[in-house]
């Protein structure tokens, strides 16, 4: 059963610098995507669990990518007998962009957030055990996720015009796994550091935090620009697209609008032309670009097993309710580029019972299963 949850908006309504998402809100729905198996992909408002604010910020970005992958990839599914050299072309050059915002958001977690949350050190000196043990738990599931994108990124790669079809057929259903264990991990990683964080540090600890990462992002060279358009993009709420641009300079406010409507045409759009070809793709893959409006009550859905339902009991924090921190500017790198950053071959992929050894098989599990 389809299940909605739409907020009236005024005509004309909508954050953004410059008026970038200003188009008019006729109806903002707060719901989630069913991707199979009792996984739904949705969004989290920031101000549910201050503890994660600073996670969800960089998670959200990256579910709003996701969303984009399976509009594509449910595109490609329906029209197998009819896709072109354009269709590969422009799902390479996407999936190239979209490791390349995972890479960044690993990077930063592994340098910066990760030595911050489970750094807690004891009275004698030493690591609390508890603590290195959740840590190592995270980078494993994590490894797990960049082994599993290796391996697509190759066989993506190794896609011609002659053996397109026959790829797609084979890469298709493992994105589709790729997209429920990606989602599964996020959930699984925000409710252990939820754990974590809540009884050990204050909010304020927490809003530096975020400011170092937005920081981070938009410092990050090159695709600095590129990468806070995709925080912005995937925030839950509007009020949410106003908290993140009040990180940025007065400069760089101003250069916004400028920035997005680059990204807007070298990557966002280019989902959108493949997802566009699908008679039958849901209305809200179309409707806007920014995640605050995205997805949206829409008539047919796909085949592919998108299903919008309401994404349950969250209240968005209101305008204001954190104020942000301006942070120095910090950079940080590794995750994805190559195969030798640490990862193993991509022939490994889902051995030794990792999150994807669990999930390759997505009817038979779902979201719920946490990290004890």
């Amino acid at each position: 059963r389809t299940e909605r949850c739409a907020e009236k908006g005024r005509e004309g309504e909508g954050g953004g610098v410059g008026g970038v998402g200003g188009v008019a809100v006729q109806a903002r729905v707060e719901m989630g995507v069913e991707l199979g198996g009792g996984v739904t992909l949705e969004f989290m408002p920031l101000g549910s669990r201050w503890a994660v604010d600073p996670f969800v910020i960089l998670h959200n970005a990256v579910r709003r990518e996701l969303l984009d992958l399976v509009g594509m990839i449910d595109s490609i599914d329906a029209r197998t007998d009819s896709l072109d050299v354009s269709d590969k072309d422009a799902f390479a050059d996407w999936w190239g962009k979209f490791q390349q915002l995972v890479t960044e958001t690993f990077g930063i977690e592994n340098r910066m957030v990760f030595p911050w949350v489970f750094g807690t050190v004891m009275p004698n000196g030493k690591l609390d055990p508890a603590m290195v043990e959740m840590k190592s738990q995270i980078i494993h599931e994590q490894q797990a996720v960049s082994r599993k994108f290796m391996e697509l990124s190759l066989a993506i790669q190794s896609c011609t015009a002659l053996n397109m079809k026959e790829t797609f057929a084979k890469i298709v259903p493992q994105i589709r796994s790729f997209t429920i264990a990606f989602v599964v991990y996020y959930k699984r990683m925000e409710k252990l550091l939820i754990s974590v964080i809540e009884p050990r540090f204050k909010k304020t600890d927490v809003q530096a935090l975020e400011g170092k990462i937005v920081s981070a992002t938009l410092a990050a060279n090159p695709g600095g620009q590129d990468y806070f358009c995709m925080l912005y993009r995937g925030c839950a709420t509007v009020a949410d697209q106003q908290h993140v641009q009040s990180y940025l300079s007065k400069a760089e406010r101003a250069s916004f609008k400028r920035w997005y409507q680059a990204v807007d045409k070298s990557h966002f759009s280019v989902a959108q032309s493949v997802y566009q070809k699908n008679p039958d793709a849901p209305a809200y893959l179309n409707s806007q670009h920014v995640g605050a409006f995205s997805p949206r009550a829409s008539g047919r859905l796909s085949p592919g097993g998108l299903s919008p339902r309401q994404s349950g009991a969250i209240s968005p924090r209101q305008p204001g309710a954190v104020s942000p921190r301006q942070s120095g500017a910090l950079n940080a790198s590794g995750g994805l580029h190559s195969p030798r950053s640490g990862l193993k071959s991509p022939r490994d992929a889902g051995k030794g019972g990792g999150l994807f050894g669990s999930l390759m098989s997505p009817r038979k599990k779902n979201a719920e299963g946490g990290l004890k």
